[in-house]
């Protein structure tokens, strides 16, 4: 039979790590794996990698359509006078965005909007 590369212990260990929020290159580092290894046994494992890795911005894709947003809509967009200035614009743009800007999950329409 062949022997499985990780004991349970060290299985357990990787989630208890990750459950309190440890990244998975310091998960690695304490485990003794390079982070391709980590890839591979989870991939060959089944195992659903649930959380974003620094470094790999398509983990997940919607906050990097967020941050991509944020930079083209207001950052790019203003020339900030003063840290007051920008913190006021930046929460303009935070009402606006989440209040009257249409949603596709909720078929075009703000929040603020009645469907």
């Amino acid at each position: 039979m062949k022997r499985k590369r990780f004991s349970e212990e060290q299985i357990a260990f990787a989630l208890r790590q990750a459950e309190s929020g440890t990244t998975i290159e310091e998960i690695c580092r304490k485990m003794g794996i390079s982070e391709p290894t980590f890839d591979q046994w989870a991939y060959h494992n089944g195992v659903e990698i649930d959380f974003s890795r620094p470094g790999k911005p398509t983990d997940n894709a919607f906050c990097e359509a967020f941050n991509g947003r944020v930079r083209a809509e207001c950052l790019n967009a203003s020339w900030f006078l003063s840290m007051a200035d920008a913190i006021e614009r930046i929460e303009e743009w935070r009402c606006h965005d989440n209040n009257d800007r249409p949603h596709t999950s909720r078929d075009g329409v703000g929040h603020r909007q009645e469907p």
